[in-house]
Formats: C-alpha cells, structure tokens, sequence
C-alpha cells in the first residue's frame, strides 16, 4: 500500500498548490479530488481482500482474536496501548 500512499500525498499536495492560487481552477480541484477518492477506495479494497484472505486461514478461535484486534478506530489510543501508536 505504501506506492498508492504516496500517491494519495502527491496529489493532496497538489490540491494545496490548487487551492493557494489567486485564481483557483475549480475542475482541476474536483479532477484531484475524484483521484483521492479513487486511490482511497483502491486501498480500502486491497486492505480489506487481505484481511479476508488472513481471516480465511484462521481457525475459529483464532477468527475470534483476530476480528476483536482489527476493528479497532485508527489513530485511538486505549489502556496500555498509550504512548504507543497502534498498528491497527
């Protein structure tokens, strides 16, 4: 996921460069919007197809663990986790 990560920066950079100007191109603005949106999905999609192909793998015990860990809220910090950035 890292090359569509660093596309998605590319292109919000862009959209700051966009939106600075004295005169800003709308239907640039909305073209870089719907490729952040696109790049965004594309990664949720391969996210996702990845958990479910690890998911597949596991026993129902292991499922259980492994479905409480993941759906976690990114960026949340909980209990002893504080301090520590979460990978999940």
């Amino acid at each position: 996921t890292l090359p569509v990560k660093n596309a998605i920066r590319e292109k919000q950079a862009r959209m700051r460069t966009l939106t600075t100007v004295d005169k800003p191109d709308m239907a640039e603005i909305d073209k870089v919007i719907d490729e952040i949106n696109k790049l965004k999905g594309d990664m949720m999609k391969k996210t996702i197809h990845h958990k479910m192909e690890v998911r597949g793998l596991l026993t129902e015990e292991q499922r259980i663990i492994f479905d409480s860990k993941h759906h976690k809220p990114k960026g949340k910090l909980h209990g002893k986790e504080k301090g520590k950035r979460s990978c999940y």
